[in-house]
């Protein structure tokens, strides 16, 4: 389908709400509660986790009615319409808990987790439809790439630039945890003006898109449904890309959580050096924006996921070897911040092609299934899939905070040991590329090729 500039654009901001939650909970929100308001890591964790729990259960459900829900806004665009200013409001509760529930362990525990399952669930009325709607776009193997590459580079450079004020904002208020709200404040507002423009700015595409009108269809049926969602879920293609993304999402989960404290706690940089990073980040972005539709171009999908995950397993676990070898300390900051900047550029790199690509896997599954079913449910498969994502935040942070756990690091303004540092350290960086090759194995059964999808859409013609 072909958009004007306007169109893609407003539909690229729409990625921001999701990408601004995303960004907070993945790297800031374990550090905030744990550092800051004094919260156990294992019941930050464990908070995390239940709500995901949350997530499994009402995610299918919004993805299925967005297939399904007849309205003059259209399939999706009423769901993203209504999720806005709860979306917001919720993320913003995350940082201004109320005194009386967080005097103790359980109020505090609590409020995070109410206020992380209605942030959740608001988000994903937004996001899975919104991911439905590029799902929709493409309808070819390599165009999918094409479209689906364009929504997460919008929502990563989104993401960079959010984390940019984030850290630019810590480093001149890191000791007062008050401050924090402005920062909240900053996020929700950014949620209701990327909300607002890529709803109007995509209005104009609701006549264009598929209508779920055959057989009567239009009101919701749910033997109907069970007997739709048993062939999607009985998808080959989609089971092994679940259970790969998963694993992928969640390493990162427990990498990213653990990002910032590690570079203030073990190499001993300023919030205002880190916010250098951020550039890194929006350099791998664009590179990653621009290579990954021309690799997919040669090489079949899960060739280029396997390629990444080798990739990063190896780049991931560089500063750990290199400090163990003498050839890498927190003497001179300076050489440090320069060779992270590289090593996230490289990191950065492979997991954006990783994640487009895996992205852009998402309608190629989508138009097997309409193969198979006649019926294309976009919002059912992303809505799986859009699970798949939020296991970076909860089921990553969970490992993340029960090894912290583990390891006894200290709550609050404690000092850790020595010993602490270093197993956070090991934490961070084998680990996680040792959680890397799971899924790059898992992908090696993934069959949905080029030439396989190409003879299902010359089919379903």
């Amino acid at each position: 389908m072909n958009l004007s500039l306007l169109q893609r654009v407003s539909l690229g901001f729409g990625g921001g709400i999701n990408s601004i939650k995303t960004d907070f909970f993945a790297f800031f929100l374990g550090f905030f509660y744990l550092t800051f308001l004094g919260l156990d890591p294992l019941l930050t964790g464990t908070a995390l986790l239940i709500a995901l729990i949350f997530d499994a259960f009402f995610d299918p459900i919004i993805g299925i009615l967005s297939d399904r829900i007849k309205s003059k806004f259209g399939r999706r665009h009423v769901f993203m319409f209504l999720s806005i200013i709860p979306s917001a409001f919720f993320y913003m509760m995350i940082f201004i808990p109320n005194p009386d529930w967080s005097e103790n362990q359980i109020g505090l525990f609590f409020w995070l987790l109410t206020s992380v399952i209605l942030t959740r669930f608001f988000v994903s009325i937004f996001d899975i439809p919104h991911r439905a709607l590029f799902a929709e776009l493409g309808r070819s193997y390599f165009n999918n790439a094409k479209v689906m590459s364009s929504r997460e580079g919008y929502q990563w450079i989104i993401a960079a630039i959010h984390s940019l004020v984030v850290y630019t904002f810590l480093g001149y208020y890191e000791d007062d945890p008050d401050k924090w709200k402005y920062i909240g404040l900053f996020g929700a507002g950014l949620m209701i003006i990327f909300g607002f423009l890529s709803f109007f700015g995509s209005k104009i595409l609701i006549p264009k898109l598929y209508s779920w009108s055959n057989k009567g269809a239009n009101y919701i049926n749910f033997s109907k449904i069970k007997s739709e969602l048993g062939v999607v879920i009985q998808n080959k293609s989609l089971l092994i890309f679940l259970l790969g993304s998963l694993f992928i999402q969640a390493s990162w989960g427990l990498a990213n959580s653990l990002s910032f404290l590690t570079f203030t706690s073990f190499w001993d940089l300023t919030p205002l050096e880190i916010r250098f990073f951020i550039y890194a980040y929006l350099f791998s972005t664009v590179i990653s924006w621009q290579l990954t539709p021309r690799l997919i171009q040669h090489l079949d999908k899960e060739k280029l996921v396997i390629l990444c995950l080798i990739l990063l397993s190896i780049t991931h676990s560089l500063p750990f070897l290199l400090f163990k070898l003498n050839y890498l300390n927190n003497d001179d900051q300076l050489d440090l911040v320069i060779f992270f900047f590289v090593i996230i550029s490289l990191t950065g790199i492979f997991s954006l092609i990783s994640l487009m690509t895996r992205e852009s896997m998402i309608p190629d599954i989508i138009d097997q299934v309409y193969s198979d079913t006649k019926y294309r449910q976009e919002g059912a498969v992303s809505s799986i899939t859009s699970f798949c994502s939020k296991c970076m935040s909860g089921v990553g942070k969970f490992i993340s905070m029960f090894l912290l756990w583990i390891i006894e690091f200290p709550a609050g303004n404690s000092t850790p040991t020595q010993e602490q540092l270093d197993s956070l350290l090991f934490i961070h960086g084998p680990l996680v590329s040792l959680f890397f090759l799971i899924p790059m194995l898992i992908f090696t059964q993934y069959a949905l090729s080029r030439k396989i999808h190409h003879q299902i859409t010359t089919k379903s013609l």
